[in-house]
């Protein structure tokens, strides 16, 4: 197995012996992961460089909800509250190895294409317009496109600024929060992809993926999920607070 296979396996699955073992430099921070030919056109190539550091915290962001007790008990075969641990002490090992070089953030939307295929926004120019003339604002359909986008950052910027992501563009007096679209947007992708993240967790003990582009299978189910989660918190944050 390559190097760059083990260190992906150490971000993949927290294993802090792999990362010691192989990450050496800053280098060794990024790994490429080969894209399948049906996907390599939406990626402009036939590889995705991600760091390792985006990796970890992309399990730490699906692990959040694991720290203080068990679920889906019957998927998994040890502790995720343990590998959150773990996901937590890996992090902290390449903080102090690579201080300059250590960036504890991840731009979601820069992995949007695992989710869709395309850069239109989901509410685009023209149905912007056409909706503001209904009397929608447009600092709540921005907040839904951003949403849809995974751009944790300007959703967070715009709730602060009063908007409102959990409206429906197709009813402006809808106002259930489960029905806006953005919600189920993102509780469908939670459901949809969940169950596979933890079932891709249990090789853990096997330290072995199964193919050419497995990792790229395993990475865009956690990213699926670790994405929705991240804009997901900030909804059910909105909710709250309203």
């Amino acid at each position: 197995m390559t190097k760059e296979k083990l260190i992906f396996e150490g971000g993949f699955y927290s294993d802090l012996p792999l990362l010691k073992e192989n990450v050496l430099s800053p280098e060794d921070l990024f790994v490429k992961i080969e894209t399948p030919m049906d996907f390599s056109c939406f990626w402009n190539g036939n590889v995705i460089t991600m760091s390792v550091v985006e990796i970890l915290l992309m399990n730490l962001e699906f692990l959040e909800s694991f720290k203080t007790k068990e679920k889906n008990k019957g998927v998994i075969k040890f502790s995720l509250i343990e590998f959150y641990n773990d996901t937590v002490i890996c992090l902290d090992f390449l903080s102090k190895k690579f201080p300059s070089k250590f960036k504890r953030d991840i731009d979601y939307q820069n992995y949007i294409k695992f989710i869709f295929d395309d850069d239109v926004d989901y509410i685009d120019e023209t149905e912007v317009q056409e909706l503001i003339s209904k009397g929608y604002r447009t600092i709540d359909l921005k907040a839904i496109n951003f949403g849809f986008e995974r751009n944790e950052k300007e959703i967070k910027r715009l709730i602060k600024l009063g908007a409102n992501p959990m409206i429906n563009s197709w009813d402006l007096s809808e106002k259930t929060y489960k029905d806006s679209e953005l919600y189920s947007e993102l509780t469908t992708t939670i459901a949809y992809d969940e169950l596979d993240v933890l079932y891709n967790y249990n090789s853990r003990t096997l330290k072995k993926i199964s193919n050419q582009f497995g990792a790229y299978y395993l990475i865009q189910s956690l990213y699926n999920v670790a994405s929705s989660y991240a804009i997901f918190k900030h909804l059910v944050k909105f909710k709250i607070d309203s």
